[in-house]
């Protein structure tokens, strides 16, 4: 009846160090999710979406050239790719 109790606690050890295991990797996808947004928390993922359906919106003729080019720029500042001042 000893080596029962031998496997119980080997068996206990296992699913702690398996529990151990699930919480660091799910530490580290959330880690590696936030550096997905910058430092301002801006969601570049986001923006890029956009900015994709801003280019599909103006190919089906559904937004001018100037509500395109406004967005367009509003988008790359929110990226950083563009100073706020430039028009």
């Amino acid at each position: 009846m000893a080596g029962k109790g031998r496997q119980t606690f080997e068996k206990r050890r296992l699913d702690k160090l398996r529990q151990e295991q699930q919480a660091a990797k799910r530490e580290r996808r959330h880690s590696r999710d936030a550096e997905a947004k910058d430092d301002d928390g801006v969601d570049q993922d986001a923006l890029l979406e956009k900015f994709r359906l801003l280019n599909e919106a103006r190919a089906a003729g559904k937004v001018d050239d100037e509500t395109f080019l406004v967005a367009e720029h509003e988008i790359k500042v929110a990226l950083g790719m563009a100073d706020p001042d430039d028009d």
